[in-house]
């Protein structure tokens, strides 16, 4: 099969052999571009074309010393696989609806109804936040280059943006082994910039008499001493706490 997808019904005569449901969502209001919803990520025509060269270069990838029925059966796994990815995300959105949707006490009732633990709803939630704050992130998780449990990982508020943008960027899916590593490194990073921090904080100079205080109550370089350790103090413990911490 051709990636050589110009048009968009060609386009839709690739998600269609590939079992990809396409729902038209009407025009958009600002951009007055037809808007198509697949799973729960939308595209213009563009993207739906994109969508399809992708799904294309799937089956060319397919290797032809494969049985023509092996041929077919690995084109229908990598659908499979496809859509297990539309799954997670559609679980995630939906159960946000429902912890939106909950009154006080109703959460922990409609979790244990649909037999979800409160780390995988967690994670769920994570994913969903992220998703819809990073096209990049959603796409991902939609074509299976995250995995579920590196999803969970990456979507954390404690991971830091650099590891995220890393495993986006990288060419092959990245594993939990590799961002629990990367995640372990900007630890060690963030401790050692605190130890400096305070290592400094340390050797500035002692406060002046109050007489000789500035009109704020402290000296310049020892204000700028104390930004410097409360920002240090503020990335360490959102890192190595793995949960949002503030310092006011």
């Amino acid at each position: 099969m051709t990636t050589d997808i110009r048009s968009f019904s060609q386009a839709l005569t690739i998600l269609e052999a590939h079992g990809v449901a396409l729902e038209a969502l009407g025009a958009d209001e600002k951009t007055k571009k037809l808007v198509y919803r697949v799973g729960t990520i939308e595209y213009d025509k563009g993207g739906v074309i994109a969508l399809a060269k992708e799904l294309a270069a799937s089956d060319q990838a397919v290797p032809a010393a494969l049985s023509p029925l092996l041929q077919e059966i690995a084109r229908q796994y990598v659908a499979a696989r496809r859509k297990s990815g539309e799954a997670l995300l559609d679980m995630a959105k939906h159960l946000t609806a429902a912890r939106e949707a909950c009154e006080h006490g109703e959460w922990g009732r409609f979790l244990e109804a649909t037999q979800t633990s409160d780390d995988w709803a967690e994670r769920l939630l994570n994913i969903h936040q992220a998703a819809e704050r990073d096209p990049r992130f959603a796409e991902a998780v939609r074509t299976n280059f995250l995995s579920p449990t590196v999803a969970g990982l990456l979507s954390r508020e404690s991971t830091p943006p650099a590891i995220v943008d890393q495993a986006l960027s990288a060419a092959e899916p990245p594993t939990t082994r590799q961002i629990e590593k990367s995640y372990a490194h900007s630890k060690s990073a963030a401790m050692r910039n605190l130890k400096q921090s305070s290592r400094l904080l340390k050797s500035s100079p002692m406060p002046a008499p109050a007489s000789k205080r500035t009109a704020i109550g402290l000296p310049t370089a020892e204000r700028g001493a104390m930004r410097c350790f409360r920002r240090a103090a503020h990335r360490a413990l959102r890192i190595c706490s793995g949960t949002p911490s503030r310092i006011a």
